[in-house]
């Protein structure tokens, strides 16, 4: 059970570890790693489910794709070009070594696969963790970050699935506050004019 432990402990790692491209977006929000694929879990699960895929390995695969941040930290685009190629398969193993056999099998088994990219659960689970940084994209561009725009430009065009791409399109034009605004307007009865009225427009 020791290695059980020590795999959540160093798993809980990644609550404190910063996305390190918001230090290229300069803000003005933050995000860790743990938050990242926690995001990154529900937009797979969403994908597999318009996708007709397997939404359990979804899941799994968005849960374990950035484990091995808590050894080498996130890698943006930038450290990527110009930092040696890291073996992430090789990290991932190394995380994986002290768990029991069965789990440690089914654990490399994903990793590989997510790595390699081909199948359909590796290619959503990758438009997944794009999708969720593109969300943060987003704060940034609405709370003032014009340079942000670009970024989720950049991001979109990177999108694979079919369904990750419309997600991306969605929300691009989406208003991020129109979440709550509509259950208000729902539970109140508040319309737009209301608001304008509240706001003194």
């Amino acid at each position: 059970m020791d290695e059980l432990i020590n795999f959540l402990f160093e798993a809980q790692i990644l609550s404190r570890l910063q996305k390190s491209g918001i230090e290229y977006l300069r803000g003005p929000v933050s995000d860790t790693v743990a938050s990242h694929s926690f995001l990154t879990v529900l937009t797979g699960w969403i994908l597999a489910f318009s996708e007709k895929a397997d939404e359990s390995k979804v899941i799994k695969l968005c849960l374990i794709h950035d484990i091995v941040e808590s050894r080498i930290k996130d890698q943006n685009i930038m450290n990527l070009i110009y930092l040696k190629k890291i073996d992430e398969k090789k990290v991932f193993k190394e995380i994986f070594e002290e768990l029991p056999a069965s789990l440690k099998k089914e654990f490399n088994a994903l990793i590989a696969e997510f790595l390699a990219g081909k199948t359909k659960e590796a290619r959503i689970s990758k438009d997944a963790s794009k999708l969720a940084w593109m969300i943060i994209i987003k704060e940034c561009l609405v709370m003032g970050n014009k340079q942000a725009k670009k970024w989720l430009h950049f991001s979109l065009a990177q999108l694979k699935t079919k369904s990750g791409k419309q997600l991306g399109k969605k929300l691009i034009k989406a208003k991020i506050d129109d979440w709550w605004l509509n259950v208000l307007q729902k539970k109140f009865g508040i319309s737009d004019i209301d608001w304008k009225k509240l706001l003194g427009e």
